[in-house]
């Protein structure tokens, strides 16, 4: 009797596949911190010794001023810039790999064999 034994015989090839990369800009924010001096004015009261009765006159009472002050305040302006520029490129390379795969084969095993 003549019994046939097959077997996997693993071949490794290669073929063209297409891969999509999306290259995409994003705007980040920080935080700018530019120090600054601003020029103000303030109100300052200065006591001096009075005149006399005549410099009153008939002035006595409550009275409300209006003094108008002078400060400065920051303005902030943006405007676009160059940053620089990006090119975008594709380059051709090779990597090695290793490649796996599980082969069977067919073998021939006597069971019951009787033990003398």
């Amino acid at each position: 009797m003549v019994v046939p034994l097959c077997e996997e015989k693993v071949t490794v090839n290669k073929k063209d596949a297409d891969v999509t990369v999306t290259v995409r800009k994003v705007v980040k924010t920080e935080q700018v911190n530019v120090p600054l001096e601003l020029r103000r004015e303030s109100v300052v009261i200065e006591r001096l010794p009075g005149g006399g009765p005549e410099e009153c006159r008939g002035d006595f009472g409550e009275k409300q001023f209006t003094i108008q002050l002078k400060r400065e305040e920051p303005v902030i302006e943006k405007k676009v810039v160059s940053a620089g520029k990006v090119v975008v490129k594709k380059r051709s390379g090779t990597i090695s790999k290793q490649v796996s795969e599980v082969s069977r084969r067919e073998e021939v095993v006597i069971e019951n064999e009787p033990k003398d």
